[in-house]
C-alpha cells in the first residue's frame, strides 16, 4: 500500500471544503454571516459618518479660460531687395500638438502654484492644486480651485490666474531674448559678408576699365551710335560727292580748279588787272582790224598788255600757289566764263565734303578705341557683375533678416498663444456637497457589494456540491 502524497491530501482537503462547507450548522453559520454582514455594514458607514463629521467644508470657485485660435501675419516688401515676412499660425493648426496640455501642466507646475501660494501667504500644501478640464474640440480649459471659504477660494483662483499670466510673460520674455541675440549674432555675420563683398567690389572697380556691366553696357551701346554715325557719314558724304562730281563735269572743271577760281575771283588787285587786260585786248583787236599791227598805237598797246600781262601772271600765281599756271588758265579761272551760283555751290560742297572725311577719320579712330577699349574690358565687366551679384545677395540676406528681427518682435504670442479670461471666478454661495454625494454613493455601494457577497457565499454549497460532482 502506498500512503498518499502532500499534494493528493491538499486537494482531498480542498474537495471536501468545497463539496461539504463548514461542519456548522445552517443556524450557527446564518447567525455568522449575520455577524460579519453587520459589522462590516456598521464599519463602513462608521467611517463615512466620521468622515462627514470631520470633513471641514470646501468652497469651490470656478472659471474658465480661452485660447484664442487666430494668429497675426506681417509681411514686408524691399523694392529691389528682398521680402520679409513672420506669420504667427493658429496654435491648434496641428493635430500633433495642443497648446492646451502645455497650459494645463504649466498650471500645475511648483513655480506657478508658489508663486500663487506667496500671494496669499499660505505654504504649497494648504494652497492646494487646481482642477483642470480641456473642452475637446474647443479652446476653453475649466478651472476649479477649492478653499476653507468662498472667499479663499475666489483669491486663490485670481492668485492662481496671475500667476500663471506671469509666468507666461517670464517664457515670452526669454524667447524673446534668445530670438534677438540669435537675430543679432546673424545679422553681425550677414553685415561682415555684406561690407567684404561691397569691399571686394571697390578694390576691382579702382583697377579695372570699367565700374560696372552697366558701364560696360554703355562703352557697348556708344560703339553702337559710333558705327551708326559712321554709317550715316558715308551716305552723306557719298550723295554730296556724287553732286560735287556732277558739277563739275558741267562745268568741265577738277576739283582743285574750283578753288583756284575761287581765290582769283575774290581778290580786287587780280580782278583789276583782268580788267584792264580785257580792255587793252580789245582795243588791240580794233586797231589791228583798221591799222594793222605795224601802226605805232598798236604797238604801244602791245607793250602795255604784256605788262598788264606779267602783272596779272604774277598776281595770279601768287593767290593759287601755282608757279607754272599760265595766263590764259589763270585768266579762264578768274574770268567771268563760270556761273557763280554753280562756282559757290561747288565751293560749299567741296567744303561739306571736308568736314565730312574730317568726321569720318575722327569717328573711325572713336571706333576703333571704343572697339578695343571693350575688347579688353570685357573680362573685367563678367567678374564686376559676379561681385555686383554677390553684394545684390548679401544685401538683401542682411536687410531681409533686419527686418524680419523687427517684425518678429511685433508678435509675442506665437510659441505661447494668448491667454483670456471667458468666464471670471466665482464667489461660491454654498459649500462643494460632491465629497459628501461621493462618500454617501460609496458607503451604499460597499454595502451592497457587501451583502451581495455574502448572500453568494451562503448559497455557493448546494451549487459547489451539484457541479463538483457532475463533474
Amino acid at each position: 500500500m502506498h500512503e498518499p502524497s502532500s499534494n493528493q491530501t491538499s486537494h482531498s482537503l480542498l474537495y471536501r471544503a468545497l463539496v461539504n462547507g463548514s461542519r456548522l450548522t445552517p443556524q450557527d453559520r446564518k447567525r455568522l454571516y449575520l455577524i460579519i454582514v453587520i459589522g462590516f455594514t456598521l464599519f463602513i458607514w462608521t467611517s463615512i459618518g466620521l468622515f462627514l463629521s470631520l470633513q471641514p467644508a470646501r468652497y469651490l470657485s470656478e472659471w474658465t479660460l480661452i485660447l484664442p485660435g487666430v494668429g497675426k501675419g506681417h509681411s514686408v516688401s524691399l523694392d529691389s531687395i528682398g521680402q520679409a515676412s513672420a506669420t504667427a499660425t493658429s496654435p491648434f493648426g496641428s493635430s500633433a500638438l495642443d497648446p492646451k496640455v502645455n497650459y494645463k501642466h504649466l498650471a500645475l507646475s511648483q513655480p506657478v502654484l508658489t508663486r500663487a501660494a506667496q500671494q496669499l501667504e499660505l505654504s504649497l500644501q494648504d494652497f492646494g492644486k487646481p482642477r483642470i478640464k480641456l473642452i475637446d474640440q474647443t479652446s476653453l480649459m475649466e478651472f476649479e480651485v477649492a478653499g476653507n471659504t468662498a472667499q479663499e477660494a475666489y483669491d486663490k483662483a485670481q492668485a492662481l490666474y496671475q500667476s500663471l499670466q506671469t509666468q507666461l510673460d517670464i517664457l515670452r520674455d526669454r524667447e524673446s531674448e534668445m530670438i534677438v541675440q540669435s537675430s543679432l549674432d546673424a545679422l553681425g555675420e550677414f553685415s561682415r559678408k555684406l561690407e567684404d563683398s561691397q569691399k571686394n567690389k571697390l578694390d576691382y572697380q579702382i583697377n579695372a576699365g570699367v565700374l560696372s556691366l552697366e558701364h560696360f553696357n554703355l562703352l557697348v551701346q556708344q560703339l553702337e551710335e559710333k558705327r551708326l554715325e559712321h554709317e550715316a557719314l558715308e551716305a552723306r558724304l557719298s550723295f554730296i560727292s556724287k553732286r560735287m562730281d556732277a558739277l563739275l563735269h558741267g562745268a568741265h572743271l577738277q576739283q582743285q580748279e574750283v578753288t583756284k577760281a575761287l581765290l582769283l575771283r575774290n581778290d580786287p588787285v587780280f580782278e583789276e588787272q583782268l580788267h584792264r587786260h580785257a580792255d587793252i585786248h580789245t582795243q588791240m583787236s580794233s586797231l589791228n582790224g583798221v591799222w594793222g599791227p605795224d601802226h605805232p598805237q598798236y604797238r604801244h598797246l602791245r607793250v602795255a598788255h604784256d605788262t598788264v600781262d606779267a602783272k596779272l601772271t604774277a598776281r595770279g600765281r601768287k593767290l593759287i600757289q601755282d608757279p607754272k599756271a599760265s595766263t590764259a588758265e589763270l585768266i579762264e579761272w578768274g574770268g567771268n566764263r563760270l556761273d557763280s551760283a554753280v562756282l559757290n555751290d561747288l565751293v560749299t560742297l567741296i567744303a561739306d565734303q571736308a568736314g565730312l572725311q574730317e568726321q569720318l577719320r575722327v569717328t573711325a579712330l572713336a571706333i576703333e578705341r571704343l572697339a578695343q577699349r571693350i575688347d579688353d574690358n570685357a573680362d573685367d565687366a563678367v567678374h564686376l557683375e559676379d561681385l555686383a551679384r554677390k553684394q545684390q545677395v548679401a544685401t538683401a540676406v542682411f536687410t531681409t533678416a533686419l527686418a524680419k528681427q523687427d517684425i518678429g518682435k511685433s508678435d509675442r504670442f506665437a510659441s505661447y498663444p494668448l491667454l483670456q479670461m471667458l468666464a471670471h471666478p466665482t464667489l461660491p454661495e454654498r459649500p462643494d456637497g460632491r465629497k459628501r454625494l461621493h462618500a454617501l454613493a460609496g458607503g451604499v455601494v460597499s454595502t451592497l457589494a457587501l451583502w451581495i457577497g455574502m448572500t453568494l457565499l451562503w448559497l455557493r454549497k448546494p451549487f459547489l456540491q451539484k457541479a463538483l460532482k457532475n463533474g
